[in-house]
């Protein structure tokens, strides 16, 4: 029993914290700034004569049913930034295209400060050399040439991160960062141990340790929370712009 009862808390403080205090964060903003405006338009006008005196109470209803809503349709709000969703094809070859470019840029100036330091240690072997000849006379690299001379372990160590989130296959990029980051993390399992974790992910979470899975749980939480917010201020620009066509 209290096992079934730290599962349901669990489930509720990431419903909470992901989706509903972003969304009242935004109705905060929206009451707090526009609402007047908002009163004349109709809808607006019968939810405040409904709200009349009873403001906190209609605040956090607005909140919870709001944050409920958006936690049911994650998957598409999910989908849409990610690059998969309502998406015209030129702008997703034109977004694949652009990460496509920026992933090579990352590899080849890792690449190039990798052998740049070797060649100062020891002698290169004829291959790299030639690599190494190229990377220098690349104009992609050129402007990032003073840069990364300079570069320190930690702005390494930063460049590495930074191409860490992309999926290492060409035929697995997306439009978007955030697709591909989550693209990164689905097609690890199967490059790396053959196995799809997607298919196996509840079997897999199953048997991970206690910690693991809350590392996973507010991991996502987090992610949550900002695409919540992220949706919730495209509406509250969305509310001014309406606001503003009203004067």
């Amino acid at each position: 029993m209290g096992d079934i009862a730290k599962g349901a808390l669990g489930g509720t403080w990431s419903l909470l914290v992901g989706w509903v205090l972003p969304t009242a964060l935004n109705l905060a903003i929206l009451t707090t700034n526009l609402l007047p405006s908002l009163r004349k338009l109709p809808p607006f006008q019968h939810a405040a004569s409904l709200a009349q005196g009873r403001g906190a109470l209609a605040f956090l209803t607005a909140s919870l049913m709001l944050g409920l809503v958006l936690n049911a349709l994650q998957n598409p709000l999910y989908r849409i930034l990610e690059g998969y969703l309502l998406w015209p094809s030129v702008a997703y070859e034109y977004g694949c295209r652009r990460h496509q470019s920026i992933r090579r840029g990352l590899s080849d100036r890792l690449l190039l400060m990798r052998l740049e330091r070797r060649a100062v240690d020891a002698d290169l072997a004829a291959v790299d050399r030639a690599d190494l000849t190229l990377l220098r006379r690349s104009a992609h690299l050129a402007r990032y040439r003073n840069l990364d001379q300079r570069s320190t372990a930690t702005r390494r160590a930063l460049l590495q991160e930074r191409l860490a989130r992309y999926p290492v296959g060409d035929g697995h990029l997306a439009p978007t960062r955030l697709g591909n980051a989550i693209r990164r993390f689905e097609v690890y399992a199967y490059d790396r141990y053959q196995l799809d974790s997607q298919l196996l992910w509840n079997e897999l979470t199953a048997t991970a340790p206690e910690q693991a899975r809350r590392q996973v749980d507010t991991a996502r939480t987090s992610v949550d929370f900002f695409v919540c917010l992220l949706y919730g201020h495209l509406a509250v620009l969305l509310a001014v712009a309406v606001t503003q066509g009203q004067q």
